[in-house]
């Protein structure tokens, strides 16, 4: 012992790769759902319907898995350097522990413009043509959509449907593996802000 230890709480040092265990493969399940997640398909497209929105589809998880696995990365960085400050007192975090984040923020942003650029929402922009046909599969009825905006069937099995607005996919409001991750995720998230209340009112002692 040369004295550069000193005496942290468990909760100060744990918050931040608690934070990763949480955020991580959640990102990862949404990524997984999104895969197979339920399609608006267009009629009178000749398939080309299909076709687009299968592509948009494997792009959207493809893009969700790379961000679950760049964050873990991320977050495993700047735990390992919050833990050197804790432990072994270093100085600061440095400026240069918030570059990779940045970095990651602003690839995901230049990811998700291309994405609306090339595909559109649902893979539109690939359809040529056939954006004026209607929607089907169930995905275009009113009764079935909250405000527009929340997707609530009980009779559909889907995890995840497409959006009717915005880019990406919605969860099924009615469907209760939906409801158990939203109040799963939720009760995480209330735990690790309760747990970084706790480890800032604590003094990091």
């Amino acid at each position: 012992y040369d004295g550069s230890w000193s005496d942290k709480s468990f909760i100060t040092v744990m918050f931040v790769p608690s934070v990763n265990l949480v955020l991580s493969p959640f990102l990862a399940l949404i990524a997984l759902l999104t895969a197979n997640a339920k399609r608006s398909v267009r009629g009178g497209s000749g398939g080309r319907s299909v076709e687009a929105q299968n592509a948009f589809r494997a792009t959207m998880s493809r893009t969700l898995s790379l961000t679950a696995l760049l964050d873990c990365a991320v977050m495993t960085l700047l735990s390992v350097q919050i833990i050197r400050i804790l432990v072994f007192d270093v100085g600061s975090l440095g400026v240069g522990v918030w570059l990779p984040p940045v970095v990651v923020l602003v690839f995901m942003f230049g990811i998700l413009v291309w994405i609306v650029r090339r595909y559109g929402q649902g893979g539109a922009l690939m359809e040529r043509g056939s954006i004026e046909a209607p929607l089907t599969n169930g995905l275009a009825d009113n009764a079935d959509w909250v405000w527009g905006l929340f997707y609530v069937d009980r009779d559909d099995p889907s995890i995840m449907v497409e959006k009717r607005f915005g880019l990406g996919y919605t969860l099924n409001y009615g469907n209760r593996k939906a409801i158990l991750i939203v109040v799963s995720f939720v009760v995480l998230s209330l735990s690790l802000v309760v747990l970084g209340l706790i480890a800032t009112l604590s003094g990091g002692g």
